[in-house]
């Protein structure tokens, strides 16, 4: 089997994987549960450096890439900005000067919820990494017109079929 066969299969088996992983999770109610967007967001934040070892990042993709991978870090920067306990006493939010008082050892963070801003995280990163996913998959407007009907026929047969589950 020659190199570019290999890589075109290649391609439609992720192709594949991206659909049925998107299926997958939107079939167990929405993507709400926390495992789901977990598992979720590993697969698709690891098929994103899977894509660019087949195939180098397109230039007409590039600006949108880089843009949204660009506000994903910064999202990141905030979040782990907000949780981290290295601020002055005075910029932490109010309820830990009470907490304080119960538990001396408590860190001060502008956070009222540092534990819970990691699991949104995950759920952040999570459409960021599909869109990145989808870019890089769907390289041509052709391919890229097709998986759009593909979601939208999908998308609706899933709200039918919640309808009628429910």
């Amino acid at each position: 089997m020659r190199f570019a066969d290999w890589r075109e299969t290649t391609e439609k088996l992720l192709g594949l994987l991206y659909w049925l992983a998107l299926l997958l999770a939107l079939l167990n109610y929405g993507a709400n549960n926390t495992l789901t967007v977990i598992v979720t967001a590993i697969f698709y934040c690891a098929l994103v450096p899977v894509i660019l070892l087949l195939n180098p990042l397109p230039a007409r993709t590039r600006p949108a890439v880089m843009l949204s991978a660009g506000m994903l870090a910064a999202i990141f920067l905030w979040a782990i900005f907000q949780t981290t306990p290295l601020l002055p006493d005075s910029f932490g939010h109010a309820a830990w000067a009470d907490a304080h008082l119960l538990a001396p050892d408590v860190s001060f963070t502008l956070s009222a919820s540092p534990a819970d801003d990691s699991l949104s995280l995950v759920k952040t990163a999570l459409p960021f990494a599909v869109f990145i996913s989808g870019l890089l998959l769907f390289r041509t407007d052709a391919v890229a017109s097709t998986a759009l009907c593909v979601l939208a026929t999908g998308g609706g047969c899933i709200a039918i079929f919640a309808l009628i589950q429910f």
